[in-house]
């Protein structure tokens, strides 16, 4: 039984070591990853392709304060359109209850 759990200790202990080691491999990692970033755009620039495709994806991301401005108005009027279906169908739905009511 004694064996059992010091087997289970040690299993343990190794799986901590492990999990220890795992952030420091995780940025190994990624510094190589950058590394060979680095050391492939040294070699050969990128083509014009990618140029412009990394362009057109930042243009596409960084929004401009006009474009901002124009999508918060038209959510705000959206937003008054729907209060106003909302209100239309409350209306229509009490219209037909006291009508029914009546009949």
């Amino acid at each position: 039984m004694s064996n059992s759990i010091e087997e289970l200790e040690a299993q343990i202990a190794a799986l901590e070591k492990k999990i220890a080691d795992e952030p420091r491999r995780l940025l190994d990692e990624k510094k190589r990853k950058q590394k060979m970033e680095e050391e492939r755009l040294a070699i050969m620039p990128p083509s014009d392709e990618v140029l412009k495709q990394r362009r057109e994806k930042m243009h596409k991301v960084e929004m401009t304060r006009g474009e901002a401005s124009n999508a918060r108005m038209d959510q705000a009027k959206d937003g008054v359109l729907l209060v106003l279906l909302l209100a239309a169908i409350g209306m229509m739905a009490f219209w037909l209850f006291t009508a029914l009511q009546g009949a």
